[in-house]
Order: structure tokens, then C-alpha cells, then sequence
């Protein structure tokens, strides 16, 4: 037995946040040292309505419509986000349904990329 990642998609909101809108709303830092310290210059960011599962059905739908595969060979569905839906149950198991019928989880990545740290 194997597993294998064979297709990937995503999905990006309309709205479109600049470096220039953060350094209006944000009167303190300028455009060179917001792009400085992120390296960002445009931000996707989701509408009031919008929550991470359903940025991860529309790139499912994306990815069913390319060709690239089908939602019957799909085996299982692993969601990554640092803005999950809500923490209990994942944002994963209660949208799997609308792109697969494959069980799902999700991973909450800040967790992730959190070192371990070693106490005395």
C-alpha cells in the first residue's frame, strides 16, 4: 500500500490587500518596511462570508474540473490551514462531503510550524 499526491490546486479570494493599503491603515510602518519584513507585496484575503473550507471546496472544484482527477479516485482529504473554520470537528470532516466522498482531516499549521522546545 502507498500514497502518492498526484494532483494539487488552489483557490485565492477576489479581494486584494497591497502593501500601499497596509501602510494607510497602518500609518507607522511604510510600504518599503512592510515589504522589508514580509517580503509580501499583495495579500489574498478572504470576504466576511468566506471561511477556509470554502476556499478548499472551490480548489477542489478547480481541480475536478482540470481533469487532473475525479472525485471517486480520491482516497482521502488533507486540509492545512492557519485559519481553520473552528478547531472541533476539523475544517476538513464537515466540507468533505462537498468535494468527495473521501474521509478527510484537517491539520492546523501554525502547530506545525511551532519548534519544540526543550525545558530543564
Amino acid at each position: 500500500m502507498h500514497a502518492a499526491i498526484s494532483a494539487i490546486e488552489y483557490f485565492l479570494p477576489d479581494k486584494v490587500v497591497s502593501t500601499s493599503d497596509l501602510s494607510v491603515e497602518f500609518p507607522d510602518w511604510s510600504v518599503e518596511k512592510i515589504d522589508e519584513k514580509t517580503g509580501i507585496q499583495f495579500r489574498h484575503v478572504a470576504g466576511p462570508e468566506e471561511c477556509a473550507s470554502d476556499l478548499a471546496v472551490n480548489a477542489a472544484e478547480q481541480l475536478f474540473a482540470s481533469g487532473a482527477c475525479d472525485r471517486e479516485s480520491i482516497d482521502f482529504i488533507l486540509l492545512c490551514t492557519q485559519s481553520p473554520d473552528y478547531f472541533l470537528p476539523t475544517t476538513a470532516w464537515p466540507r468533505h462531503t462537498a468535494s468527495s466522498s473521501a474521509p478527510g482531516t484537517g491539520v492546523f499549521a501554525p502547530y506545525l510550524a511551532t519548534p519544540l522546545q526543550r525545558h530543564s
